[in-house]
């Protein structure tokens, strides 16, 4: 069988697995910050020389290093209660008959003594419970589970509709196969827990003896993706090897697991004495949290210390926080976990006919975008003699949970940008669609309709490089254009047909996380063909924006497009801008 129906399989079932989480919640997780996916949160058990917990440690009495480097802890806290345990019974790498019924005693025992009311439980025995990812009842399910638990290592036997139907028969396929989906579960159980609401420590058992197959890359990618599904979520990882063996000679892959993640190996013939040690680590423990200095995808080491002499200090070995691209990610899956807002009574889209109106988007404060509204009269609209034109628009602006927005009258731009601040609407709006309604009046204020837009505000951040809203601005004198090009707050022109005896400042806003962009322009004619480069102006009233001027008498009634661009080392964007010249 071929390994991309293995993966896609695999993939379906966890994502099955999520599901029944999610259903088992009352309310779905926010989504993330940012700042939330950076902040780290590293459990730190402390003991005295005897072994016993303390916990009478003060913020001020741990030392955390990054990197080797001192730094900054944000907070410590001592959380007491709602542990959250997961057991994976990983059968596929456990040896049938001492081995497994040294680990269903030591379990079952724990079940009926080491597990209080308040704990928030999982057990998973792959592939089949993978599709019931969900927290138990209590222990006494848990004691009916591990009743059944046998060894299956070397038994290729199938068991389920999944392994007849999707495990290939020949044995090499069906070692590899197992790893894959033992791997799979570990990071699906690690995210479950993590997703439980519980306050105390995230515990997860691993029973097997970890001789899993695949080459030495696989098996550190396989610990790779486990760990940071652990760290993500602040699980500590707990395997127990029931097989006679120890500590120091058990499979690398489980005192990886282990050590990494700040959990305990359980190896031996007292497994007893290993679940007792990881129930008194959940009794008492500290919680570190701290921010991460980058978002850089990487492994980073910690080091955690007191100042106490005589005092112990065990917690994970380092940590991952996502990337950019991979934050990016995450939040959007965060947003596809949430339920659908109830849909709101949208207007549907309308125009008379009566107005020209032009919307410009630049990014604003707070990660918003300020949006900007102009308009003018059509000059085609047939106008009744009895109502007359268009003198004012009213405009409201509210999101689709009904936030408003902006609410006010906005008059026509005039030419030369005459009476500007009444022409110009500017307001900030959150990333997602805005509904404008321009509610349009005669002279004498008569009502002669209203028009409907929907308005789609991108999310704009300096990550990337980015073109904002080009603006044209016409001028006839060369007064208007000496007034109307050091002035920033002159109106847009909202139509896009001009004549030749007008100039045309064209304004480009433009960004990137490196400072500003070059921004070049080139008229095209209607076949697209450039005709003229066009050279910025030396000075632009408002930062960040490059100015162009257009004599239209140089070029004949027609067609004509302007391609803006914006290059940087972050990048190159471009846009189009089509437009008419009359006579």
């Amino acid at each position: 069988m071929r390994w991309p129906m293995i993966r896609a399989m695999v993939a379906t079932i966890l994502l099955l697995g999520f599901a029944a989480v999610a259903r088992s919640t009352e309310a779905p997780s926010p989504t993330p910050s940012p700042s939330d996916l950076t902040t780290v949160h590293i459990d730190a058990i402390a003991t005295d020389r005897r072994g016993r917990p303390v916990t009478t440690l003060k913020p001020a009495d741990f030392q955390l290093r990054i990197d080797g480097a001192p730094h900054a802890v944000g907070a410590v806290d001592l959380p007491r209660a709602g542990r959250v345990i997961g057991i994976l019974l990983d059968a596929y790498h456990l040896p049938a008959g001492a081995a497994a019924d040294r680990a269903r005693a030591a379990l079952l025992t724990f079940a009926s003594r080491g597990i209080r009311p308040g704990d928030h439980l999982f057990i998973v025995e792959p592939p089949t419970s993978l599709t019931r990812l969900a927290p138990v009842a209590d222990a006494a399910v848990v004691s009916r589970v591990l009743e059944q638990l046998s060894g299956r290592e070397g038994d290729y036997t199938p068991r389920t509709d999944f392994e007849r139907k999707f495990i290939g028969r020949q044995t090499e396929a069906v070692r590899t196969a197992r790893t894959r989906i033992t791997i799979s579960a570990l990071e699906a159980l690690a995210t479950a827990l993590g997703s439980n609401p519980g306050e105390g420590r995230r515990s997860l058992i691993f029973v097997s003896d970890g001789r899993l197959d695949g080459s030495p890359d696989a098996q550190k990618r396989g610990i790779d993706a486990v760990l940071r599904a652990a760290n993500r979520f602040d699980v500590a990882i707990y395997p127990i090897d029931p097989t006679e063996t120890d500590a120091q000679t058990a499979s690398p892959f489980l005192r990886a697991l282990a050590v990494r993640s700040g959990g305990r190996l359980i190896a031996g013939a007292d497994l007893d004495a290993g679940l007792s040690q990881m129930a008194s680590d959940a009794d008492a423990f500290y919680r570190l949290t701290f921010q991460a200095p980058q978002a850089d995808g990487q492994f980073h080491d910690v080091a955690i210390a007191v100042k106490r002499r005589g005092v112990e200090v065990r917690s994970r070995t380092g940590y991952w926080v996502p990337s950019s691209e991979e934050i990016d990610l995450l939040e959007t899956a965060a947003r596809l976990r949430q339920p659908p807002p109830p849909l709101p009574a949208i207007r549907p889209a309308h125009t008379t006919g009566l107005i020209e109106s032009w919307l410009g988007i630049v990014p604003g404060p707070n990660g918003e975008a300020r949006v900007t509204f102009t308009w003018q009269p059509d000059p085609n609209a047939q106008v009744s003699r009895l109502d007359g034109a268009a003198a004012s628009v009213t405009l409201s602006a509210k999101t689709l949970k009904g936030d408003r927005v902006y609410e006010g009258t906005v008059a026509p731009a005039s030419d030369g940008g005459a009476g500007k601040d009444q022409a110009l609407a500017v307001f900030d709006a959150p990333p997602g669609t805005i509904e404008l309604q321009m509610a349009i009046s005669a002279a004498d204020g008569k009502s002669l309709g209203a028009d409907v837009r929907h308005l789609a505000i991108p999310r704009l951040d300096a990550s990337r490089t980015m073109l904002g809203t080009p603006e044209i601005l016409r001028t006839r004198t060369a007064r208007e254009l000496a007034d109307t090009v050091n002035r920033a707050d002159a109106a847009p022109a909202a139509g896009r047909e001009f004549s030749q005896a007008e100039q045309l400042l064209i304004r480009v806003p433009a960004y990137a996380p490196d400072g500003h962009p070059v921004v070049s322009a080139q008229l095209l004619n209607v076949s697209g063909a450039p005709i003229e480069t066009l050279t910025p102006m030396p000075r632009s009233p408002t930062p960040g924006v490059t100015q162009f001027l257009v004599t239209l008498a140089a070029f004949p009634p027609g067609s004509y497009t302007l391609e803006l661009k914006a290059t940087s080392v972050s990048g190159e964007v471009g846009t189009l801008v089509p437009f008419r010249i009359v006579n």
